[in-house]
């Protein structure tokens, strides 16, 4: 009859398990298997008294010792699948806000994709696609911001029109003083001039 495994060789083996599971790319298995590996391994010892704590003349067995660097690394396992989960979870994010195509969307997109750059190696092939990704999203995300401002100043346009007054709309003044103020100045926001100020911003000039 068979014993047992100790708790140490069960979580080597819910370890080596693990590892199957992460090079296989299944992080959130491995995940899992590194947890449990964590959880058979005996508790740590604790300490009694506050001098227990502070001594150095505690010698560790060798089951501690053992113990001790199996669980340093799965614990380096476990920071590993985050990283892997992260990592995946920036690209899904950023290839959705991509596909939005909207000037918030790429902004996001650009960010996620900066931080990736950060997060990989430089020898992994998905920088280079990456890179490659961010220098052709620069003029989409330009064209986006200028279709999108674009809209916005027409919008306005429609609005001020409205107010400033042609012979065929009313005004709130009309509507709010029953006609002693006309509200209509013969006017347009043709008359207003929205420049561009180098920082992301428009002043405006007035011309008659």
């Amino acid at each position: 009859m068979s014993s047992q495994p100790s708790p140490l060789q069960h979580a080597q083996f819910l370890k080596s398990e693990g590892n199957q599971f992460f090079h296989a790319a299944n992080w959130s298995q491995a995940l899992a298997s590194y947890h449990s590996a964590l959880s058979t391994l005996p508790p740590r010892s604790q300490s009694s008294t506050p001098s227990d704590i502070n001594s150095d003349d505690q010698p560790q067995s060798e089951l501690q010792q053992q113990c001790a660097t199996a669980r340093a690394i799965l614990y380096a396992n476990i920071a590993a699948c985050h990283l892997k989960l992260y990592v995946k979870a920036l690209q899904r994010r950023a290839f959705s806000n991509e596909a939005l195509n909207t000037w918030s969307s790429l902004s996001a997109a650009q960010q996620d994709y900066e931080t990736l750059l950060t997060l990989l190696p430089e020898s992994d092939t998905r920088s280079q696609d990456i890179s490659a990704t961010l220098n052709k999203l620069k003029p989409r995300l330009e064209a986006a911001q200028k279709r999108e401002t674009t809209e916005m100043l027409d919008k306005l346009k429609g609005v001020g029109n409205s107010i400033l007054g042609s012979n065929s709309v009313y005004s709130l003044f009309d509507a709010t003083f029953d006609g002693t103020f006309t509200g209509r100045f013969g006017l347009s926001t043709d008359n207003f001039q929205f420049v561009p100020n180098g920082q992301g911003g428009y002043s405006v000039n007035f011309t008659q």
